[in-house]
């Protein structure tokens, strides 16, 4: 393909909808068979039919690469959610957030508040959520999401706020208390290789299936803070296994290859303050800046609702 039509095709894709994307993927995959064979069986030209088999075969593999990304109105709703993104670390600029803690614990306190989301409200559920790639996060400000819309705009705000940060994906497993306060006992069951201990009737979950849970990671200064806004904690490396993160409600095995949590032990010992102050800090500046963050809210109210507008005119994805 020469380097004018692909340009050609590729403005194409940028100027068409979403809706049409999949619906053009759709009717290639049912409807092109059918006619790719009625061409190959009923010419009376067979290299006429098996180009143009070749042809179908090629254009079929070209729409399979078009995630959707670069339609039209997706691209709208990234300008938009970026938008939103960049007003948000205004505010940590305002109130000169750069601990990766205290912006975290902020943001659980806008988001759970409904202060990122067009009604005012957040649902913790994915059941009319877009996921669309590139704006994945920009669920959120429609007032719903889980683990991966929302630890993608955590990441985005630290990111835009001057913080390394990016999301870790992982199998989560949650274990009860009792359970939890015995951990190092024999190094988690070998990493739940073996039978835990008969004596302390505890039973640790082998981990099964593929990932099921996304976090945030932000790095600063040499540590690595791994946080949960889903489960709204923070997780930890285990002192004895380089691939299992821990908190106060279970365990996560790392899933994310690009990540080495041996690089980047999470918190030293005196973490623990370092995480109680932070929340007790945040708790404070929300409470006596109210005014300010419904000020943000409404500010930022019509940027949400035209989100929300775009995406739910979305189809939920066909084929991927």
């Amino acid at each position: 393909m020469g380097e004018g039509m692909a340009i050609n095709i590729d403005n194409f894709f940028k100027n068409i909808k979403y809706n049409t994307l999949q619906k053009l993927k759709f009717d290639a995959l049912v409807g092109g068979f059918g006619a790719g064979v009625s061409v190959a069986l009923h010419s009376n030209d067979l290299v006429y039919g098996y180009l143009f088999s070749v042809l179908y075969a090629w254009g079929l593999s070209y729409l399979a690469t078009q995630n959707g990304s670069q339609t039209k109105d997706v691209r709208e709703v990234r300008e938009l959610y970026y938008k939103f993104i960049a007003n948000y670390s205004e505010l940590n600029k305002t109130f000169e957030l750069t601990n990766p803690l205290e912006i975290y614990e902020l943001f659980n306190k806008m988001l759970y508040g409904g202060l990122l989301s067009k009604d005012g409200t957040f649902i913790l559920g994915a059941e009319d959520a877009r996921d669309i790639t590139s704006i994945e996060g920009a669920n959120i400000c429609r007032g719903l999401g889980v683990c991966r819309h929302i630890s993608v705009v955590l990441s985005d705000i630290l990111n835009e706020s001057g913080v390394n940060s990016d999301v870790m994906l992982g199998l989560f497993e949650e274990l009860p208390m009792d359970a939890m306060t015995k951990l190092s006992i024999q190094e988690l069951a070998k990493a739940f290789g073996i039978d835990s201990d008969p004596e302390l009737k505890v039973e640790i979950p082998k981990f099964k299936g593929d990932a099921n849970h996304l976090i945030t990671v932000a790095k600063k200064d040499g540590l690595a803070y791994y946080l949960d806004s889903t489960h709204r904690c923070t997780h930890r490396v285990h002192d004895s296994i380089n691939d299992i993160l821990i908190n106060s409600r279970g365990l996560m095995k790392l899933k994310d290859s690009k990540f080495k949590l041996d690089e980047y032990r999470g918190l030293s010992t005196a973490g623990v303050d370092e995480e109680v102050n932070a929340a007790a800090n945040m708790k404070a500046l929300y409470e006596d800046n109210r005014d300010i963050f419904t000020k943000f809210y409404y500010d930022n109210k019509e940027i949400y609702a035209e989100i929300d507008g775009k995406m739910i005119k979305m189809v939920k994805r066909i084929l991927k």
